[in-house]
């Protein structure tokens, strides 16, 4: 999958992201699988689609949960993650920025 779906450790344009069209719709695919997927915008939603997904325990159900991709409101997780990307993909300052980041 994309990470224009998801995001998680999206750090760039190289190659390594273009697998799939930006106007895939993965919830349409579980859908038609016979699964349940929802976009949760809320808190609320999402606590509300997970009890659900748990009480019924009939089969995949995805919740998609749409977040701000701006760098300074990661998590530390994801931030590291793009960090080691960037590092992989080889972008400038990012294996100084590694090495310090795991040195200490």
């Amino acid at each position: 999958m994309r990470n224009n779906i998801f995001h998680l450790g999206k750090s760039g344009e190289s190659t390594m992201y273009h697998c799939s069209s930006p106007g895939f719709d993965v919830l349409t695919l579980v859908n038609a699988y016979g699964g349940r997927g929802f976009q949760c915008k809320t808190v609320g939603e999402l606590r509300t689609q997970l009890q659900s997904a748990v009480e019924s325990n009939c089969g995949i159900t995805l919740l998609e949960i749409p977040v701000d991709t701006n760098s300074d409101k990661l998590s530390r997780e994801i931030s590291m993650l793009n960090l080691f990307i960037q590092m992989k993909n080889g972008k400038q300052g990012a294996i100084e920025a590694w090495d310090l980041a795991v040195a200490g």
